[in-house]
């Protein structure tokens, strides 16, 4: 899951907790989910986005969307959004950068 769903870690003002977004806060076209290799041992649940892909299907992948549709995604295609700040992968709603 896109660390971007909680600010990737970061604290309320309060410090009392991470913060969350309403889903609505996203474009619906910028990526919660996309499929994790079989072969990593480790998954805490929230991503970075340059955190690989799945090659199992070949050069590409599904992806989820927080509009809640999916997408079959070219592992190229989402290679160009690791630098697209903000972008589809970094997407933090209350920040400029979206990170």
């Amino acid at each position: 899951m896109n660390g971007a769903a909680n600010g990737y870690g970061r604290l309320t003002p309060d410090g009392a907790g991470p913060v969350f977004y309403k889903i609505t806060k996203f474009p619906a076209n910028a990526i919660v989910f996309w499929e994790a290799p079989d072969d990593e041992f480790w998954n805490d649940g929230s991503s970075g986005p340059t955190e690989r892909q799945t090659t199992r299907h070949g050069k590409g992948a599904s992806i989820g969307c927080f509009g809640g549709h999916v997408e079959w995604m070219l592992h190229k295609e989402l290679e160009l959004e690791y630098v697209k700040f903000p972008g589809r992968l970094y997407c933090v709603p209350d920040t400029p950068q979206g990170m």
